[in-house]
């Protein structure tokens, strides 16, 4: 699954994920008037490299894998896949989670208009 796909998943809001709110802010002066959010295709670069930095789980899985293998009984083959496969859901999860959160606050982030 791309990063775009996980962005595009995740358009509710909740209390971990609120609605990026990209008008400005009743508070702003003047001075910042000449500032603007990031472009949206920065970001979505920047999320596609922290996602590149992420392990492979072509090797991480079989990592995974066998160190469960030495915690649990290995002739329950099916057990240690179920076991794989909840840890393999928390850290899709968790990097969905933390990919959001980065999304969101980099999408507040305001900078100096290109002249």
């Amino acid at each position: 699954m791309s990063i775009i796909q996980l962005l595009q998943e995740n358009l509710y809001e909740d209390e971990d994920n609120p609605v990026v709110d990209l008008t400005p802010e009743s508070g702003e002066t003047s001075a910042s008037s000449n500032k603007e959010h990031i472009n949206k295709e920065f970001i979505v670069k920047l999320i596609n490299f922290i996602d590149s930095r992420f392990p492979a789980y072509g090797e991480f899985d079989d990592k995974i894998l066998n160190e469960i293998r030495k915690y649990i009984d290995q002739s329950d083959n099916k057990e240690v896949l179920k076991i794989k496969s909840k840890i393999h859901q928390v850290i899709l999860n968790e990097k969905k989670r933390f990919l959001d959160k980065l999304y969101i606050k980099v999408s507040k982030i305001l900078v100096p208009k290109k002249k």
